[in-house]
């Protein structure tokens, strides 16, 4: 799981836009391991809605609230943690919502993955609050294409993996309800427009974000324009 939690930082940039802070090195990195801790905690969430059909909504409450109790520790009141799981919780609602028959793939596209990357927004948003002045290098609207294209890899990698799980991967869903060709031109378009908004943002980026990001964007397009259903395999 930590391994899982690690990569996921890296690839949204957490440790890079983390030291961009001033202050000891120490006290990062003990900030930084609370992150891991309480997307850790998240993950737990995430990984027992994907393993159960049926779920306990006592089970859902009780790991939701060890959610809250983690940003309590970092310091946040009730209002302001219901603020910060906001998204969250729309997100965790629409993978409850696949159980009465309404699939990802019904929903906007662009709204879909807005909240998709709900817990990276949130491990950021503590960064920012922590440490306000990184938002002078790289204010928090700079990561919007950067997001969605992110949120796009991950369904197109997960796949395969995502056959076994119940869990809110639109591309699967799309792929399963649509034909291909359709979702293909779907997700083609969106990740287009992603690139055109990314004008807004890429500014900002250091070189090596923004070569990243045309990187990923040529291997989607090159992904995409092939996606398919994949075989189920036991």
């Amino acid at each position: 799981m930590i391994h899982k939690i690690e990569a996921l930082f890296e690839l949204r940039q957490l440790p890079w836009l983390l030291s961009l802070g001033k202050g000891l090195d120490a006290d990062r990195q003990d900030f930084y391991q609370r992150l891991i801790q309480l997307q850790y905690h998240i993950y737990e969430l995430d990984k027992y809605l994907e393993e159960t059909w049926k779920p306990d909504s006592k089970i859902i409450s009780g790991l939701w609230s060890t959610c809250e109790d983690q940003l309590t520790g970092f310091g946040y009141r009730p209002e302001q943690i219901k603020s910060l799981l906001h998204s969250f919780y729309i997100y965790m609602q629409r993978e409850l919502a696949i159980r009465k028959g309404k699939t990802p793939a019904s929903l906007n596209i662009r709204a879909f993955y807005w909240h998709k990357s709900c817990d990276v927004k949130l491990m950021r948003q503590l960064v920012y609050d922590r440490y306000p002045e990184v938002t002078t290098q790289i204010p928090k609207s700079s990561w919007i294409a950067f997001d969605y294209m992110t949120e796009i890899m991950d369904d197109v990698e997960d796949l395969a993996e995502d056959l076994k799980a119940y869990n809110g991967n639109r591309l699967l869903f799309a792929l399963r309800e649509r034909n291909a060709a359709e979702v293909r031109s779907e997700y083609q378009a969106f990740l287009e427009w992603i690139v055109i908004r990314s004008g807004r943002d890429s500014h900002r980026w250091p070189g090596w974000m923004l070569d990243a990001f045309h990187f990923h964007v040529q291997a989607l397009r090159q992904d995409l324009a092939r996606v398919k259903l994949p075989d189920f395999v036991s």
